[in-house]
């Protein structure tokens, strides 16, 4: 039995989606994805497996998914960690940066993803992290240009595939080598042509002394022998219904073994009479026959998916019922921080040859480091909390119970080092409840939550005995966090004079106003430094001038790896100091991700509800529930 995964996408519905396959029982699980808000060219394109992760390129960035296969119904398998933008991706010049293929070199310990924009193959480490960038006229220097001595437009083409032979070496299937109607395989490490004058060549594999390549026009295999006396195979993909319609076939993604190889089938064609029904096909590397096909299903609002690319799903447990299909619409589940590497745009260099900076031949184009990815310090799955309503008389004099009030519905997020997390969401939606489930204080009635560091939560009226003076919770607060007297005793100077209180910390806390007892409760817990500092709309209370303190002081903390959770009302404190985004809206998770994608989302449904719910059904329905 063979599995695979596979980006597909549908012209008609702008919309992308990855798949699982399963030799014998086709087509197991569906992931809808809609990207058609963030990129000009909405679609999912190469991917591959490594290390429990799924990296997915998009035309002008890298998503890295966690993997998570079967663990509820209806939950998402591939759950988005985060989303890489290199800033020479982003091209003012182009609608994208024409990211295609990906492929993870484990003996390298490195991933490679080509950037056709910029005629390279870029190196990263697992964790997305940026590590190095190879042109094609350094990889191949004696068939390819450098930018600045070439003329017309010599010197690229399309980076379609990157596959290794058994000795790990690593080979590029470029199409439309400069600019030319052939393509060609190129060695990555030595620059040499192994094959070359191939027709719209894409995807490659090496197997049984031949390189398998598609022809994606032509809609046919090719099995080009890589000995002197080795037999070429040239399979043409057929379907007699398809080809009595006079209907053209095109074939795209190449997968599998000796057992089998596997492409995806379909056509360009945009007239909907005329579309083939998408399907893989499955063709046997020795004899060269065709020998099955698989048909993907017609799904409403998903139409005439065409395959991109597989990728082998080995290592990965997933059990589904035969002959059914998983479908997840994760259009509107951004359940997962996306962390871009650069937000600038970055203008390219004008240039007759495409529009590709010009760059030595010996020095790569310089890129900042992606800032990696913190460590988890807390992790929550699928979290319910509900409130039992209190008992009251009913009319007739008869008790009843009303039904528990469900605070938080199935609630997924990770909350890494450095992070400072707002969470938004009108009065009633769980944000406050949130906060006491992250901070340890309420535990889910369902799903799960794992907390690793000292955590603390700060909300007005929480933690201050009225009765006791400010010092002396200063002496409880900090005993609670698991500071010594010692301890307390170093820091006691630095907390009075942070929080402003002067002569009034030998006072009783109920003297206290509400901006006294908020600065008091921030001073003591940001000169501590939990792992994980959870305010409570702390922030609201208290002057201008001990607001930009405690500002500068979360992004001290944010600079020490520390993790901030803000509750607040404040769309501009959001705005200023949260690097994401949760918005809470009747105990169910709405959106996550960067405030400048969240919040103008969040505002425009507190403006009119009602308007912004009818253009997001998704969202209407699961809100219902």
């Amino acid at each position: 039995m063979a599995r695979f995964v596979l980006s597909l996408h549908s012209a008609f519905d702008d919309k992308s989606a990855i798949g699982v396959f399963d030799s014998e029982q086709g087509l197991q699980y569906l992931q809808i994805e809609d990207l058609s808000r963030s990129l000009s060219q909405p679609q999912l394109r190469g991917l591959c497996c490594a290390e429990g992760r799924l990296y997915v390129t998009t035309p002008s960035s890298l998503r890295i998914y966690a993997i998570a296969p079967n663990t509820r119904p209806g939950q998402a398998w591939f759950r988005l960690e985060r989303e890489v933008v290199l800033p020479e991706w982003v091209l003012d010049k182009r609608p994208d940066a024409g990211l295609q293929a990906v492929h993870y070199a484990a003996h390298r310990g490195r991933l490679l993803v080509a950037c056709n924009a910029l005629a390279s193959i870029d190196e990263f480490d697992l964790a997305g992290d940026f590590l190095g960038r190879r042109h094609l006229w350094q990889i191949a220097p004696q068939h390819f240009q450098v930018p600045a001595q070439a003329t017309g437009r010599e010197g690229f083409g399309h980076i379609r595939g990157i596959c290794e032979n058994s000795a790990g070496e690593l080979f590029l299937t470029v199409a439309f080598r400069n600019w030319s109607e052939t393509g060609s395989v190129i060695g990555y490490d030595s620059g040499e042509l192994l094959l070359d004058k191939l027709e719209t060549p894409h995807s490659g594999l090496f197997l049984e002394e031949r390189y398998f390549v598609l022809n994606v026009q032509g809609g046919s295999l090719l099995g080009l022998p890589l000995v002197m006396d080795g037999e070429a195979l040239q399979i043409k993909a057929s379907i007699q219904s398809i080809a009595s319609r006079g209907l053209k076939i095109n074939l795209r993604g190449l997968s599998g073994d000796s057992d089998g190889l596997y492409a995806g089938l379909f056509n360009f064609d945009k007239d909907e009479k005329k579309k083939v029904a998408s399907q893989l096909v499955r063709f046997d590397p020795l004899s060269g026959q065709q020998d099955r096909l698989y048909l993907l299903p017609e799904i409403a609002g998903f139409r005439y998916p065409a395959p991109f690319y597989l990728s082998p799903f080995a290592g990965v447990d997933c059990h589904v019922a035969e002959d059914a299909l998983v479908l997840v619409d994760a259009t509107e589940l951004q359940t997962c921080p996306v962390v871009p590497v650069e937000e600038q745009r970055v203008v390219a260099a004008e240039s007759s040859v495409m529009t590709a900076p010009v760059v030595s031949e010996q020095k790569p184009a310089p890129v900042r480091k992606t800032p990696p990815l913190g460590r988890p310090v807390i992790d929550v799955v699928e979290a319910s909390l509900s409130y039992r309503r209190g008992v009251r008389l009913h009319t007739w004099l008869r008790k009843r119970q009303d039904r528990d009030f469900r605070a938080l519905k199935g609630v997924s997020l990770t909350l890494r080092e450095g992070e400072v997390l707002g969470l938004v969401g009108r009065n009633g939606s769980g944000k406050s409840t949130m906060g006491m489930l992250l901070a340890g204080i309420l535990q889910p009635d369902q799903g799960s939550i794992e907390r690793h560091g000292r955590i603390q939560l700060l909300s007005l009226g929480i933690g201050f005995n009225n009765e006791l003076s400010g010092r002396d919770n200063v002496f409880v607060n900090a005993a609670l966090l698991g500071l010594s007297r010692r301890e307390v005793l170093q820091h006691l100077d630095e907390i009075i004079k942070f929080s402003e209180i002067g002569e009034f910390i030998d006072e009783p806390i109920r003297t206290y106003s509400a901006g006294m007892r908020s600065r008091l409760a921030f001073a003591i817990a940001t000169v501590i430094q939990p792992d994980v500092l959870i305010l409570d709309e702390v922030l609201s209370t208290g002057d201008d001038s001990f607001r930009r303190k405690a500002e500068a002081r979360m992004r001290e903390m944010k600079g020490k790896a520390k993790c901030v959770v803000m509750v607040s009302h404040s769309a501009n404190q959001i705005k200023k100091l949260c690097t994401r985004v949760v918005w809470l809206e009747r105990g169910h998770l709405v959106l996550d991700g960067r405030p400048k994608q969240v919040m103008p989302e969040y505002e425009a449904f507190c403006q009119s509800p009602e308007k912004w719910l009818r253009r997001h059904p998704n969202i209407a329905a699961r809100l219902q529930e």
